[in-house]
């Protein structure tokens, strides 16, 4: 049976994040830290943060066992200048599968 997959366009997110790497079972308590240090820089700039969402982001390493370089920030309304460790990124954008496409795949 045919199954039609829908295509949403999903744009980059501006992000404020803080960098760490973890060891892949540490991961869970490395993130309340980090997020901290984005939240505090946020409260102390004015029309950066509006309701955008915290956004981890996780570069897998190629070596089993390795560490996890891990971005942990939230999404804000612009770029700027890095401030001690939080700095400025973004998510990647990409053509994917819409979630309802997702849901009648998976059923």
């Amino acid at each position: 049976m045919p199954v039609s997959v829908n295509l949403e366009t999903v744009h980059p997110r501006k992000l404020a994040a803080v960098r760490r790497e973890a060891a892949p079972g540490a991961v869970g308590s490395a993130w309340g830290p980090a997020l901290g240090k984005v939240w505090e820089f946020i409260r102390s700039q004015p029309g950066l943060w509006t309701d955008g969402h915290n956004i981890f982001l996780y570069h897998h390493p190629t070596q089993p066992g390795a560490l996890i370089l891990c971005d942990f920030g939230v999404e804000v309304t612009r770029t700027f200048e890095t401030a001690g460790e939080v700095y400025a990124t973004e998510t990647q954008g990409a053509r994917l599968p819409s979630p309802s496409t997702v849901a009648r795949t998976i059923e």
